[in-house]
């Protein structure tokens, strides 16, 4: 990969094994360091599709590198709502296995008030 793609390839993030600056934390879950006053901004998709077009036509004056935190901040946050989908999902399939291997799934698959206490106890 070109280097200033390397974002998203599986390379170790800076910081890795540092203490944290003043003012910035060490995430427990990833060796990045975030600011805890302040969201990460996001790029979208054709913003990124347009940027790295015009850093491979004229590198010179590409304006790429400025952007590389807004595509960080991008993975991390799909990162975060992919693992979030993940454990929700790991609930609602343990949860069927059990209703499924007691059998009271069949009995209440028509009540929406259980159905409605389910759902809340997954997602709660």
């Amino acid at each position: 990969l070109p280097p200033r793609l390397a974002v998203f390839s599986a390379v170790p993030l800076p910081g890795a094994g540092r203490s944290a600056p003043a003012g910035q934390t060490l995430s427990p879950t990833r060796s990045t360091l975030h600011m805890p006053f302040r969201m990460p901004e996001l790029i979208s998709v054709q913003d990124f599709i347009s940027q790295t077009l015009e850093d491979l036509s004229s590198p010179t004056t590409s304006s790429f590198t400025s952007h590389m935190g807004k595509c960080r901040g991008t993975v991390c946050s799909l990162e975060e709502a992919l693992d979030s989908d993940r454990a929700v999902l790991q609930k609602m399939r343990k949860a069927t296995k059990a209703e499924h291997a007691s059998g009271q799934g069949q009995s209440r698959a028509g009540d929406p008030e259980w159905a409605r206490r389910r759902e809340a106890c997954l997602l709660g």
